[in-house]
């Protein structure tokens, strides 16, 4: 188990070393190198990624070397099992990094039993550090932020994740209903680079929702994508679920996510179960 104590030393760990590699991949701006492809040509890891990786790794396992790591880049990973988990994305947004566009951020999150209990998000372009703990506020530079208290769909801005080529015909043509369904109801439909920034902006108000359609065959974004930004919500006072309503658990992320600010929730869920 864990205590408030506890909490506070992981959050202030944790955004310590957010920083820390925010540091290290603004220095690499300068000499980035593509070291891997991964399934898709333009599914890519750089030297930056793999040295925020090294660094988030080194430094938690030195801070807590009982607790195991799940990492996009695999450093780390499944060298030992713990009821604490970290989970990293060293570089969200890697494309957007190599094309020098500030859509980029540090993501750790940690869990108890698979459980989420801490979410951090650092975006080292604009200095932008989002903070949750399970138990406290969460945080925008530490100060606290809260979801919006629009209660109204047509006076609602959402960010939807769109479809890409890998998407399978029959739900290219379910999300094409659904988007068809939302735009009509909600004041604004936007679409932005990245799901973490989504999920943000509704932790802090600047939107009342996100929706990312997934399924087993075609699901875009891993854990460590959308993890820190589940919880951010949460804390924020807002409500994450997948489109049957049920919360998200086990890492499942294949039955799409949706987060709101709660007030708008149960008329979402009924535009995307079509």
């Amino acid at each position: 188990m864990y205590s408030n104590q506890d909490l506070k030393l992981f959050k202030n760990i944790s955004e310590k070393l957010a920083k820390e590699a925010g540091k290290i991949l603004l220095a690499y701006k300068s000499k980035i190198q593509i070291k891997k492809h991964k399934l898709e040509s333009l599914d890519i890891a750089t030297n930056a990624d793999y040295a925020s990786e090294r660094f988030l790794v080194d430094s938690l396992k030195k801070s807590f070397p009982s607790h195991s790591i799940y990492s996009e880049e695999g450093q780390g990973t499944g060298e030992k099992e713990s009821a604490f988990e970290w989970v990293i994305d060293p570089l969200d947004g890697t494309k957007e990094y190599l094309r020098n566009m500030p859509y980029y951020a540090v993501l750790i999150s940690l869990e108890y039993k698979r459980n989420l209990i801490l979410g951090t998000v650092y975006q080292p372009e604009i200095k932008r550090l989002y903070s949750a703990v399970k138990k406290f506020k969460a945080t925008l530079n530490s100060n606290p932020i809260t979801v919006s208290s629009q209660n109204n769909l047509n006076q609602s801005i959402i960010n939807v994740r769109l479809m890409d080529y890998r998407m399978p015909k029959i739900q290219l043509s379910r999300f094409l209903n659904i988007l068809n369904n939302i735009t009509y109801k909600f004041y604004r439909v936007k679409s932005d680079f990245w799901d973490i920034q989504s999920l943000c902006y509704v932790a802090m108000g600047a939107t009342e929702a996100f929706i990312q359609p997934t399924s087993k065959e075609w699901c875009p974004p891993k854990w460590y994508d959308v993890a820190s930004g589940i919880i951010m919500v949460e804390e924020a006072g807002g409500k994450v679920t997948d489109f049957n309503g049920n919360r998200i658990k086990n890492r499942d992320i294949t039955k799409g996510i949706i987060a709101s600010n709660g007030l708008i929730h149960d008329e979402l869920l009924k535009l995307v179960r079509i």
